[in-house]
């Protein structure tokens, strides 16, 4: 396999990862998204639960 395929799978795998803890408000990568909620964790998750 190619260098570029084994760095591409990489960089996808990483952002992937990073999006699941920003999911679920262990990191704070985009701000307004990872605000905290009420017995919340403050992720993305509660940012769809409390936007309704």
């Amino acid at each position: 396999m190619e260098t570029w395929k084994i760095l591409l799978i990489i960089i996808i795998l990483v952002v992937i990862v990073f999006f699941i803890l920003e999911l679920f408000g262990f990191v704070d990568i985009i701000p307004g998204l990872g605000e905290p909620r009420p017995g919340g964790t403050g992720g993305l998750l509660d940012y769809f639960r409390y936007r309704s």
